[in-house]
């Protein structure tokens, strides 16, 4: 354990060393409040941070985490046993975001690569991510594909599929997950 009482030193070391995990104060006599964080999560994005502050303050707890620290600790409310868990899960959670995200980079690659389409809609938003050839198969630029959420992506089923479609989309009920649906679509052109 490596303990630096200004940002500066702590930028140097960081940026010269190797480490597994940032405890992070966010008083610092060289920077203070969330400006602290955001300069370490810059430094080190990979890296879990735990937050550690004198002030109960929700509202900046809540911003911390929403920005990307793993958790948030209040100074007189610390024990070792809560810091040793804290520091041991916030390493465990964030290894584990990182395995799911290279998970879907990979996947994303072999979908690119195999020349289908395959996207996901969120039916309460109408927000669709899409993966693989949609340029090549249906002419639509990806930007445009993604501007047309799901609403507009039903205009784009072959009318003769139309019904099928529909149909298995209401059957989705509120899990919001089906089985596979193969279906044709119309080119742009």
């Amino acid at each position: 354990m490596v303990w630096m009482n200004r940002l500066d030193k702590a930028r140097d070391y960081l940026a010269g060393n190797t480490v597994d995990i940032v405890l992070l104060d966010l008083n610092l006599p060289d920077s203070q409040g969330l400006a602290t964080f955001s300069i370490i999560c810059n430094l080190v994005p990979r890296l879990p941070i735990v937050i550690l502050s004198g002030t109960d303050d929700v509202a900046v707890a809540n911003e911390a985490v929403r920005q990307g620290a793993e958790d948030y600790l209040i100074k007189g409310y610390l024990t070792g046993d809560l810091l040793s868990r804290v520091l041991r899960y916030a390493v465990i959670r964030k290894k584990a975001r990182e395995e799911v995200q290279a998970s879907e980079e990979r996947y994303s690659r072999v979908i690119e690569q195999t020349g289908h389409v395959v996207y996901d809609g969120e039916l309460k938003t109408g927000a669709v991510t899409w993966l693989g050839a949609i340029e090549q198969i249906a002419g639509y630029s990806r930007e445009e594909m993604q501007g047309s959420g799901l609403a507009g992506w039903r205009d784009l089923v072959h009318p003769d599929d139309r019904a099928m479609v529909e149909a298995a989309r209401g059957s989705l009920g509120c899990a919001g997950a089906g089985e596979p649906l193969e279906y044709r679509i119309r080119r742009k052109d």
